[in-house]
């Protein structure tokens, strides 16, 4: 079973615009790492190892397929034609009937609307299965993900101060947006 409780054997779990939303495997490792150890994931991802080995991988790829508490959800992200790995997300449980949602893309994939799609899957199967509010954060400079945010439906909501944590301990702000389970399935 992966993280949506679907039996992998018999294909894709979601699929989306250019994106297939499936459970981490082995042979990801690879891909997994050369995404994790790209420059841009790394500077907006500041919570993955620095470097990421491919002993990192296979870790996080045993993590995935572990039952989360809550009921979170760790995929990767696939790309329709090949199979192959393009970048991976999720969603956490937070407080009550809330979560937030994550993602990064590999360097080969980017610019092809995988975040954006693969966010619409992973907000639509959050509502179906009892979420009302997601979340998104997003550093002042990552415009890619201001842009994700608003393609996905997500409305910009406010500042969380001091919200994440750089690699050397100290804090900044972060940019909250945020999908109401009543929100319309369109760009905001």
């Amino acid at each position: 079973m992966d993280p949506f409780g679907v039996d992998t054997s018999t294909g894709a779990v979601l699929v989306g615009d250019g994106v297939v939303l499936r459970a981490y495997r082995a042979d990801d490792a690879d891909d997994i790492t050369a995404g994790c150890n790209d420059p841009q994931v790394q500077r907006f991802v500041p919570s993955m190892p620095s470097p990421y080995t491919r002993k990192d991988a296979m870790a996080w790829i045993g993590e995935s397929a572990a039952p989360t508490p809550g009921g979170s959800v760790n995929v990767g992200f696939a790309d329709p034609e090949t199979d192959r790995l393009i970048g991976g997300g999720g969603f956490r449980r937070a407080a009550e009937l809330t979560a937030e949602v994550g993602y990064w893309v590999a360097p080969w994939a980017r610019g092809r609307g995988v975040a954006t799609a693969a966010t619409r899957l992973l907000a639509s199967y959050a509502f179906q299965h009892g979420v009302q509010r997601l979340s998104l954060r997003t550093e002042w400079e990552n415009t890619s993900s201001q842009r994700v945010a608003i393609a996905a439906g997500f409305a910009r909501e406010g500042v969380q101060r001091e919200g994440g944590a750089n690699r050397d301990g100290t804090r900044h702000d972060l940019i909250v947006w945020v999908r109401l389970h009543t929100d319309p399935d369109q760009p905001t």
